[in-house]
């Protein structure tokens, strides 16, 4: 999925910490053209060759010493870049400035002060220089932010409020504890791991290494309007979102099992699923109707015959109408999208959960942003998203990720079939930042990386898809 990081001008601040080291590192053994830039030489010395040693052709980084905070150096980082490659297509800002104190502490102000330089307004001084530079290669940025936490929260959630405002792609992520050398030598760092250790629903603290993967995730094409499963159930997959889905899992090597209730559907989508897939596996097909409890049992219990096992559950199966409140059908629309949207997808967990707690598995639900007039849509989606948090936390202790998806306009079968379908989508694509609707395969990149290692610490999120619409 990271293929075409291949040979990207990849700028990496903060590079002489802990996480912006190894995100260095794993840039480069993508075979990135990799920046590096830091306060401290020796550290960066050291990221240095260590990105060289995995580096395929064993290049080594462009090291410039830098401090964000003073602007003659900000430029010289950008011109050397531009000078050395002629070009510039990924900013990741791993600089950081982190205390632990409270707002009751005597240095609370210098330190709020320290924080801001760093972390707010050398962003800013950075991202303006190196933004023409991303808008003529069409990149991406990615910014570290990270959950609440005292002292540092504050600073933090400037750089959303960053994120929101610049129309490019652009990424901000927010990382609990991690694990870094640094978080280690604190004076409190037993007692604060093994805290969080007990109480964070996946039990457990993260690593350097896992944020890199999530950052090289963000920056590449696989999130352009942002493998490692064996077997996955796709409710819902005989066409649109579901089809995309369940093929690019199966071009990944899973194998997959097809469900949807047009046979003949069924039947095309899984030649195919076996065309494209690496081992030649042949998927497993069950048509049938989700809202009834007999099938539901009869899809999980045909895959447990047949494969032994399940380590992936996406919940696709969906109806999509435009209906309003004041309609007269109301209510009989309200219980068809209950039963398809909702009550189907709860019935799939319970049954399909007691095989993801013995493989350690994942659960990805397909919701959806809100949007006016479609009511029981958007009801039946914001159940589900709920649903996420709530399973997220009861089955992250045994091992269970997650997580779901909310798609914005996406040009899928369902969609191209409205009786207004070019009016709006020329309305959609004027408000969407990124300038486009989605496409399935948009989504179905988005179900892949939550389903995958790539996301081990990622559950009860909630990953728009939708071009940044949410934000305009």
């Amino acid at each position: 999925m990271l293929e075409d990081l291949k040979n990207k001008v990849v700028l990496i601040m903060g590079a002489s910490g802990d996480i912006g080291g190894v995100t260095a590192e794993l840039f480069s053994s993508l075979g990135s053209k990799v920046v590096i830039t830091g306060r401290n030489p020796e550290k960066l010395e050291k990221t240095a060759t260590q990105c060289q040693s995995v580096s395929p052709s064993h290049s080594k980084p462009l090291t410039i010493l830098c401090d964000l905070t003073v602007e003659e150096d900000a430029k010289n980082l950008i011109n050397k870049i531009i000078e050395t490659y002629g070009e510039l297509d990924v900013v990741v800002n791993c600089a950081s400035y982190d205390s632990y104190g409270d707002i009751m502490d005597e240095n609370t102000l210098s330190e709020f002060d320290a924080q801001c330089a760093v972390k707010l307004r050398g962003t800013i001084q950075l991202l303006r220089l190196a933004l023409p530079p991303l808008i003529k290669s069409r990149g991406a940025i990615v910014n570290m932010s990270s959950v609440q936490k005292p002292s540092i929260s504050i600073s933090d959630d400037k750089v959303h409020l960053i994120q929101r405002m610049i129309i490019k792609t652009c990424f901000c992520f927010s990382p609990g504890l991690v694990e870094t050398e640094s978080m280690k030598q604190k004076d409190d760092a037993s007692a604060l791991l093994g805290w969080y250790s007990e109480t964070a629903p996946l039990r457990k603290v993260t690593s350097p290494k896992e944020i890199a993967e999530t950052i090289a995730f963000l920056a590449s094409n696989s999130a352009g309007s942002i493998t490692g499963s064996n077997l996955l159930v796709e409710a819902g997959s005989s066409n649109g979102i579901g089809e995309a889905i369940v093929k690019l899992f199966a071009k990944l090597g899973s194998k997959v099992v097809v469900n949807g209730r047009d046979a003949g559907n069924v039947k095309r989508v899984v030649a195919e699923c076996e065309s494209v897939s690496p081992f030649d596996y042949k998927p497993l097909a069950v048509v049938g109707d989700l809202t009834q409890t007999e099938m539901a049992k009869n899809l999980v219990n045909k895959t447990i015959e047949t494969f032994s096992r399940i380590d992936v559950l996406v919940n696709n199966a969906a109806i999509h109408k435009d209906i309003r409140i004041l309609d007269k059908e109301v209510m009989h629309d309200f219980d068809d999208h209950h039963a398809i949207n909702i009550r189907a997808a709860v019935e799939l967990c319970h049954l399909t959960l007691p095989h993801l707690i013995e493989s350690k598995g994942t659960i990805v639900n397909i919701s959806a942003i809100p949007k006016p007039y479609f009511l029981h849509p958007c009801l039946t989606k914001a159940s589900l998203d709920m649903l996420t948090k709530v399973l997220a936390l009861e089955f992250g202790p045994k091992g269970v990720r997650v997580n779901a998806i909310n798609v914005g306009p996406t040009d899928s079968e369902t969609f191209k079939k409205q009786p207004n379908y070019e009016e709006l989508k020329a309305m959609f694509t004027s408000r969407i930042p990124l300038g486009r609707v989605g496409r399935t395969e948009d989504i179905a990149r988005g179900a892949v990386f939550l389903a995958s290692d790539m996301a081990s610490f990622i559950t009860g999120a909630l990953l728009p898809i939708d071009g940044g619409i949410l934000l305009a």
